[in-house]
């Protein structure tokens, strides 16, 4: 699915985004965070490894709780069990990160996808969105 994203790269904000395909990301991670100032917060992530995963420095707290291989972080299904190691199979695979000297260049085609908040501040779908976008 390609989805054209209006958004200012400098921002950090999505402004506007479709669901995208049922487990068509399958490293993403949901992770709810707690702690006694801020209360719950939830943020994005991705598998780097079975045993690590990479998300926002501010996702952290007293305890955390991240799901894997859903589509609908409303919606429990077997493949959100976490024991120790992540287990993978079809809708919980690993991301691929960038060499250090690889740089996004101009007119290169990006991809997002998250749960997250909406640039007008309004939460968004309990399914993710994503798109992509050519850099300019």
């Amino acid at each position: 699915m390609n989805t054209e994203i209006q958004g200012n790269f400098l921002s950090g904000e999505i402004r506007w985004a479709s669901e995208i395909s049922l487990h068509s990301q399958p490293c993403m991670v949901s992770v709810l965070s707690y702690n006694d100032k801020e209360g719950r917060k939830s943020c994005g992530g991705f598998l780097v490894l079975d045993i690590i995963m990479l998300t926002m420095a501010h996702c952290n707290g007293r305890r955390i709780s991240v799901t894997l291989g859903a589509h609908n972080i409303r919606k429990m299904e077997n493949s959100q069990q976490l024991q120790n190691k992540a287990q993978l199979n079809w809708a919980v695979k690993t991301i691929s990160l960038p060499w250090s000297q690889d740089w996004v260049r101009p007119g290169q085609v990006c991809s997002v996808a998250g749960w997250g908040r909406l640039a007008s501040g309004k939460k968004g779908n309990h399914t993710p969105g994503g798109g992509s976008r050519s850099t300019k």
